[in-house]
């Protein structure tokens, strides 16, 4: 391609589109069960963490926590929802 003489290279973008395009077409719908299965991990790690802390005799009602703490004994484990999954912080 010329313009009044001159070489114009092609524009490597254009090429580089065509590809790019394409992944996101296959890589959206592909997302969906992807994060599907994620979530069911998480679920599922998240029952068996709760679990093992109920076996363990380390999980308690709310109103026994806030008597432990009252009295100095223990710490608390609080757990925040967010949409990268729980976060536990610890109060001692």
């Amino acid at each position: 391609m010329s313009i009044r003489g001159k070489a114009v290279p092609f524009p490597l973008s254009v090429i580089l589109w065509i590809p790019t395009v394409a992944a996101f077409l296959i890589a959206a719908p592909l997302s969906i069960p992807v994060t599907r299965i994620w979530q069911a991990l998480k679920r599922r790690q998240e029952r068996k963490f709760a679990a093992e802390m109920k076996s363990v005799n380390r999980l308690v009602s709310w109103t026994a926590a806030r008597s432990y703490i009252e009295n100095g004994n223990g710490c608390v484990i609080s757990e925040h929802l967010s949409l990268k999954g729980p976060t536990r912080l610890v109060d001692i």
